[in-house]
C-alpha cells in the first residue's frame, strides 16, 4: 500500500467504520490495510498465526512523566488513557472501566481513583467504536506485516473531565496505577476558519478567477470550458 492509498485508508475510521484512535494507533490501523467488513474466522487465525510467532520485536513501552502538564495546544479536559495489553476491559453500569477477568483495577487505590472520578462527574469511553474481535483482527494482521508486537488498540479509553478539574492531578492519579500505562492530555481540535480568513480566501479565489478568465479570453463560458 503507497502513502496515498495509506492516508485515503484513513476512511477505515471515518464513515465506513465509526471510531477513533490517537496517534499511532491510527498510523498501524492503517498500515494493517484491512477492509472495513472483515472476515471474522480470518481475524481468528490470524490471530493465532501472530500469537505463534516467535521473533516479534517488542515494543517500546511508554514512560510516566514524573509529574503531568498540559502543554499549549492540548486539552485539559480531555485525557487519553492506555492500559495495559493484557487487561479485558469494558465500562460497568456507571460508565467505568472494569477488567472483565477480574485481573486488574480491583486495587483499593484503584477503586478509589476510578470511584472520585465517577464522583466528579467524568466521564470514559472507549476511543473506538469497532468490537474488541475487529480491534484483534486489525492487530493480528498489523502484527503478521510488521513484525513486531502492537499495542492492544481496546485499551485505549477517552477520558473526560468536567470543567474546572485538574487534570494534571487526576492523570497523575490514573499513572501512579499499575493498570495504566500511560495517561496523557488529547490535543485540541483544529480551529474552524475565522470570519476574516473566509473573506481573504473568498476575495483570492475570486481573484484567480478572474485572472484566468482573462488569460482565456475573458468570461466567456465556452472558451474557459474549453480551456479547462
Amino acid at each position: 500500500m503507497g502513502w496515498g492509498s495509506a492516508v485515503r485508508a484513513v476512511g477505515l475510521f471515518g464513515r465506513n467504520c465509526p471510531g477513533r484512535l490517537t496517534g499511532s494507533a491510527v498510523v498501524l490501523l492503517i498500515i494493517a490495510g484491512l477492509p472495513c467488513a472483515g472476515a471474522q474466522a480470518q481475524g481468528r487465525q490470524l490471530g493465532r498465526d501472530s500469537e505463534a510467532l516467535p521473533h516479534l520485536r517488542p515494543r517500546i513501552h511508554p514512560t510516566k512523566p514524573a509529574r503531568s502538564r498540559v502543554p499549549t495546544g492540548y486539552d485539559a479536559q480531555r485525557v487519553q488513557v492506555k492500559f495495559r495489553d493484557e487487561l479485558e476491559l469494558s465500562l460497568d453500569g456507571t460508565g467505568t472501566p472494569v477488567e472483565v477477568e477480574g485481573r486488574g483495577l480491583r486495587s483499593p487505590r484503584s477503586l478509589d481513583v476510578f470511584g472520585q472520578l465517577h464522583k466528579t462527574g467524568a466521564r470514559w469511553r472507549q476511543a473506538t467504536t469497532l468490537s474488541p474481535a475487529r480491534l484483534q483482527e486489525i492487530r493480528s494482521r498489523a502484527q503478521v506485516k510488521l513484525q513486531r508486537e502492537i499495542p492492544n488498540f481496546a485499551s485505549y479509553f477517552v477520558l473526560t473531565l468536567p470543567p474546572g478539574a485538574e487534570s494534571q492531578v487526576w492523570m497523575d492519579s490514573l499513572n501512579a496505577l499499575h493498570e495504566v500505562e500511560l495517561a496523557t492530555p488529547l490535543p485540541l481540535p483544529a480551529p474552524a476558519p475565522s470570519t476574516r480568513m473566509s473573506t481573504f480566501m473568498a476575495m483570492r479565489n475570486a481573484g484567480k478567477t478572474a485572472r484566468k478568465n482573462r488569460l482565456v479570453g475573458g468570461a466567456n463560458p465556452g472558451v474557459i470550458a474549453s480551456a479547462e
